[in-house]
């Protein structure tokens, strides 16, 4: 019944999987400007026509200026949203590609909803990156030599060439996306020499390439066009003597990083094998053990009965895998991405085997073998889709926001800030999408530290974090945003009233003594202090005894519920309402809520988020939030004003 359905609507399964990636990615798509890495660069980047970092991505810059036209949320949000689309659009032909490998529709869309749904991809679907984009990219062109491969006849020659041809052209454009799709070249001429070797001597498949190399090259006139009128954010490499077009190729090459390349090959076995082991880690993190067997039993299933799609797909996935490997980089894991893609086309070539011994098994071959397969299907996407829910979700996390726009709020016009690299490197993008984006404090600029003595006193100098070097020279005054520490709030809470506390992500990473052991206050005596990405979740009374509290801390999520009428730990206060606490750092949902009776109340912000309930009435007195995170100081300093003056003993 399930085949004869596939048969008619051929195009249900690949746009269900996509629309029900989609929806899945819009629900847990990040809100606004991101804190990692390049991804607030991006939200930005196409705002000021700017130049990023090598390889340029001018296609990506000039696809995001499009989307940011879109009529939902802020900038970054609906940049954002630009990868949500290209993330399920890529889920959607991989479908149409595992079919034509796997020859079973369900296999398929099942195998590319588990790629849809593990963490890296996923993680790439929600903000603004350039992977999901290149994952279209990929799905697109094996689709169609797989596709031109279906309709050779018999006999060389016989192939159509129109489809060779589209394929050409789409494979030339995705260059000016991203140059990894060069990794995919020897599978791709593997497939068409071995197929149709006359293709390569014929004029026009020479006239084809040429155009698909000029579309791959047209989108990087930007890159040039920006390079000479000089951009307001450039990261184009100075000329240095050279001339513009040779700055262009070592900048569109990769130049900067070029020597990191192979660098794990010649940094001995040891790190090699260090490497490979990390692959395979992530390659089981991804799929389950489940789905690696199930992805080599489809490599044998595909050697006995396609051996020139075995050998093509085995090179398109050495090349994908090689080159990350070789990478000498810190997160290397978004770069194996279209090594996973791959590694679904052989999960679903062994689950459709799978599928085909199943039926014969069963008694009753209409309906049973159905259900029994269908299940299996289900279940290889549900998991995934549950257990990856909590870490991929952003849809909560305005953190980035909310601190760039603290730390610019109460800063003078025409100030410089200090923000040391690398580690601030991500907050420096965020405030870059608020200046240059959101033109909030334009006129701001950044310095290096080195640059502090050439202009304190002639104007304002702000550090992101405090510098003991500088503060050996100058009186360097702390700036504190929300006027609220953790231990000053917990003291000012009037005797007798519920507290309920949250945390989210890093507190543990600044969280001062003084902070750590007020929890004493409100019946706490657990600490994360030292705790790297721990969760602390808490329900207590000002006034108790510390232990009397309902608390939970550590590594992992961590959950509390008090029903109405239970007695609050050992406080002998009774919960007027339910009190339902999650709380987790940033590998296990970064989360930091707080429910009343269903309605959530958290502030959901970084650090402590803190509740104060009526012992009465429940009633919700007041919330906060405390950003431990900021300073190895004073909880929840935002930034340093640096001044002439002596400094202080």
């Amino acid at each position: 019944m399930f085949s004869r359905i596939a048969d008619h609507h051929r195009a249900i399964l690949p746009l269900g999987a996509a629309m029900a990636a989609l929806v899945v990615y819009w629900h847990t798509l990040l809100p606004t400007v991101s804190a990692w890495g390049d991804s607030a660069k991006f939200q930005y980047i196409a705002q000021v026509w700017g130049i990023p970092h090598p390889t340029g991505y001018p296609l990506y810059i000039l696809l995001t200026r499009l989307s940011s036209l879109l009529p939902w949320g802020d900038i970054a949000y609906r940049v954002n949203l630009l990868s949500a689309f290209c993330g399920a659009a890529a889920v959607g032909v991989l479908v149409l590609v595992a079919n034509r490998v796997s020859r079973d529709r369900w296999a398929a869309t099942a195998a590319a909803l588990m790629v849809a749904f593990s963490p890296i991809f996923w993680s790439q679907a929600v903000i603004a990156e350039v992977y999901a984009l290149n994952a279209l990219w990929v799905t697109l062109c094996f689709y169609l030599i797989l596709r031109w491969r279906s309709q050779r006849g018999s006999s060389p020659g016989s192939a159509p060439l129109g489809t060779l041809y589209a394929f050409v052209l789409v494979y030339g454009l995705s260059f000016s996306h991203h140059l990894s799709m060069v990794l995919l070249l020897p599978a791709f001429v593997f497939w068409v020499v071995w197929h149709e070797p006359r293709a390569l001597a014929r004029p026009g498949s020479w006239l084809v390439g040429l155009l698909g190399i000029g579309l791959g090259l047209l989108p990087y006139s930007y890159i040039l066009l920006r390079a000479a009128q000089g951009a307001v954010y450039s990261e184009f490499p100075p000329l240095a003597g050279r001339s513009l077009l040779e700055a262009f190729g070592d900048y569109v090459t990769g130049g900067q990083f070029r020597g990191a390349f192979f660098a794990t090959f010649h940094s001995g076995p040891a790190a090699l094998l260090s490497r490979v082991q990390f692959f395979a880690d992530l390659l089981m993190h991804q799929f389950g053990w489940w789905g690696v067997g199930l992805g080599l039993l489809g490599l044998i299933v595909l050697w006995g009965r396609d051996r020139a799609l075995a050998v093509g797909l085995g090179l398109a996935f050495l090349g994908e895998t090689v080159f990350p490997l070789g990478y000498d980089i810190i997160d290397p894991e978004v770069y194996f991405i279209p090594s996973f893609l791959i590694w679904a086309l052989l999960v679903a070539s062994g689950l459709g085997w799978l599928g085909q011994r199943l039926r014969p098994l069963a008694r009753w071959r209409r309906f049973v073998p159905g259900l029994l397969f269908g299940a299996v299907c289900m279940a290889l996407v549900v998991l995934p889709l549950i257990n990856n829910w909590f870490a991929a979700d952003q849809s909560h996390n305005w953190s980035a926001r909310r601190w760039a726009k603290s730390f610019l709020h109460d800063i003078e016009p025409d100030a410089l800030l200090v923000l040391p690299q690398p580690y601030f490197y991500s907050q420096k993008q965020a405030l870059l999408y608020m200046m240059l984006a959101e033109g909030i404090k334009p006129d701001l600029e950044f310095i290096q530290p080195a640059e502090i003595d050439n202009w304190v006193g002639r104007r304002a100098v702000y550090l992101a974090v405090w510098m003991p070097e500088v503060a050996q020279r100058y009186r360097v005054q702390p700036v504190d945003s929300s006027d609220v520490t953790l231990a000053g709030f917990l003291e000012r809470v009037p005797e007798g009233t519920i507290v309920a506390a949250a945390v989210k992500d890093e507190a543990s990473l600044s969280l001062s003594d003084e902070a750590a052991a007020a929890w004493q206050l409100v019946g706490g005596q657990a600490s994360v202090k030292g705790c790297f990405r721990c969760g602390h979740a808490l329900i207590g009374v000002k006034g108790a005894s510390s232990g009397a509290a309902r608390e939970a801390a550590g590594r992992g999520l961590q959950s509390l519920v008090v029903q109405a009428g239970d007695e609050i730990g050992t406080t002998g206060v009774r919960a007027p309402l339910e009190i339902a606490l999650r709380s987790a750092g940033f590998d296990d949902g970064n989360l930091g809520e707080i429910w009343l009776d269903g309605r959530q109340v958290s502030p959901q912000h970084r650090g402590y988020n803190v509740a104060v309930v009526s012992t009465d009435d429940g009633q919700l007195m007041t919330t906060a939030y405390v950003d431990t995170f900021v300073s190895d100081l004073v909880d929840n300093v935002r930034k340093y004003r640096v001044e002439l003056g002596e400094p202080p003993d």
